[in-house]
């Protein structure tokens, strides 16, 4: 919102939803595709998780199960 670049980790769940948290693991995003390109919204509270899914994926921490927020439309 106030113009701010950030450099971002993202994990894609296919076509239909996305997170993704910045390097220090403070702002986290959801994704959701829309006709004009892929639409992050910030997201309070889950940043933390966001960055353990991200590390289960690059196989930097065990697999476990995490609550994500998810958006069905």
């Amino acid at each position: 919102a106030d113009g701010e670049e950030l450099q971002l980790n993202i994990l894609y769940l296919g076509l239909a939803q996305a997170y993704a948290v910045d390097k220090p693991g403070k702002l986290a995003f959801v994704g959701t595709p829309s006709p004009d390109g892929w639409q992050w919204t910030r997201k309070e509270g889950i940043a933390s998780t966001v960055k353990s899914a991200i590390a289960m994926r690059d196989n930097s921490q065990p697999a476990a199960f995490v609550k994500l927020p998810v958006e069905i439309r």
